[in-house]
């Protein structure tokens, strides 16, 4: 019992004194500084990665941009390339569009001959006339009835509550 004490009263001086504390202070610095650091060349390591591929990317892109160039003066330069120049430009959407005025018009007539307006009773839904109290009080110019206002509690409410 004796020696168990010694030990307690030993620790309890060493977590009291300031060299203990300074040293895990220093040991907690020192483990964040090092975690630091390997993040810091993690994110050097991924930006020289992100400026590498932005270039690679630009690279692609010019090089797309020559070939589908080169490719419209070949069709543009024969009559009888494999692939037509208007199809190319379809195909990369370059076509000029059409005066949409006069299609439109058409559209819209024949699509509207087509239409019928259908109602609860072509759709076979029995339809209730008393479902809708407001809707008919409306149509008849009346004001709907409204609900009443709640009532405004004092701010020590919930306490009287809950005792």
């Amino acid at each position: 019992m004796e020696f168990a004490n010694k030990l307690v009263n030993a620790a309890v001086k060493a977590v009291n004194r300031n060299a203990v504390i300074n040293t895990c202070l220093i040991a907690s610095f020192v483990a964040l500084s090092v975690r630091s650091l390997k993040q810091q060349y993690e994110i050097e390591a991924l930006e020289s990665e992100k400026e590498s591929l932005d270039k690679a990317n630009k690279a692609m892109k010019k090089a797309i941009w020559d070939w589908k160039q080169q490719l419209f003066a070949e069709a543009a330069a024969t009559e009888t390339a494999l692939v037509p120049l208007a199809k190319l430009k379809a195909i990369y959407g370059e076509v000029p569009t059409p005066p949409a005025g006069e299609a439109v018009k058409e559209d819209t007539k024949s699509s509207s001959a087509k239409l019928k307006e259908i109602g609860p009773a072509d759709l076979n839904i029995p339809y209730d006339q008393n479902a809708s109290k407001v809707g008919q009080q409306q149509q008849n110019g009346q004001q709907p009835k409204k609900r009443p206002k709640r009532q405004k509690r004092e701010p020590g409410w919930l306490e009287d509550f809950i005792q």
